[in-house]
């Protein structure tokens, strides 16, 4: 029985390989919801950001 994932940007989506399903944070959720420009953003700091939604729990790290 899976556990639902705290996910406040709806930035989690799942892709489906041949090993099997791979969880991934999408970063233009964020653009589309007006929360980053990431065209200006740099590589390293778009990095940082999908690290902060992978570890997004709602108690250590929130919104």
């Amino acid at each position: 029985m899976s556990r639902k994932r705290y996910d406040p940007f709806g930035a989690r989506d799942t892709l489906v390989t041949a090993s099997g399903p791979v969880t991934l944070y999408r970063l233009d959720k964020l653009a589309e919801l007006g929360l980053a420009d990431l065209e200006r953003l740099p590589y390293s700091i778009r990095i940082w950001l999908e690290g902060l939604l992978r570890q997004c729990n709602g108690r250590e790290v929130t919104e």
